[in-house]
């Protein structure tokens, strides 16, 4: 070993930090401890303190945020219309119709498995939307109250274009999704 390389194993020792002292919970045969011992690790758990408790409680571990899904997010965002008042983007917008969102979110509660999640759209004339601008496909949806939308989709490769106006909700199934947003499914 070379004269530096000796030189700086000694510099880094020598300024390392201090060995970090801990109870020795062990160490006293009637449930006390005031003998300590050295940890030259700077891992020491935080938990070793001087205090007098032997036991260390468990409980159940709670996330500091819940975990929401996309679907929630969307749900939670198209709620957050309905209380938007007139002029809400401060240049004389309308506010949403709470009906709308009614019907945007019975729509999402209809959007089978393995199909993605649409964004949701709000318009300066109230309107509420729902899109999905995917590599294959792109489709909007637009509700116009009454439990009924209206729908738009343009095949990417293809150029076809699909529309539709006032189609119930009731309407709405997994046959009506595979053949009105079947691209939405392909990678």
């Amino acid at each position: 070993m070379k004269l530096s390389a000796i030189t700086f194993v000694a510099a880094f020792f020598a300024l390392a930090t201090q060995p970090t002292i801990a109870k020795d919970w062990s160490a006293s045969t009637d449930g006390t401890s005031s003998a300590y011992v050295q940890h030259t690790s700077s891992f020491a758990p935080s938990y070793i303190n001087e205090g007098e408790s032997t036991a260390t409680e468990i409980g159940q571990l709670t996330p500091q945020q819940p975990v929401v899904d996309r679907a929630e997010t969307v749900r939670i965002e198209l709620n957050s219309y309905s209380n938007y008042v007139d002029d809400w983007d401060g240049d004389g917008a309308a506010a949403p119709n709470k009906s709308h969102v009614t019907d945007a979110i019975a729509f999402l509660d209809k959007i089978p498995s393995g199909y993605p999640l649409p964004k949701t759209m709000l318009s300066a004339s109230g309107a509420i939307g729902l899109y999905w601008d995917h590599p294959a496909l792109f489709a909007d949806i637009a509700f116009e109250g009454g439990n009924a939308f209206s729908f738009f989709a343009r095949d990417k490769r293809t150029k076809d274009e699909a529309f539709a106006e006032n189609v119930a909700l009731t309407d709405l199934n997994p046959a009506w999704f595979a053949e009105h947003l079947k691209n939405l499914r392909e990678a």
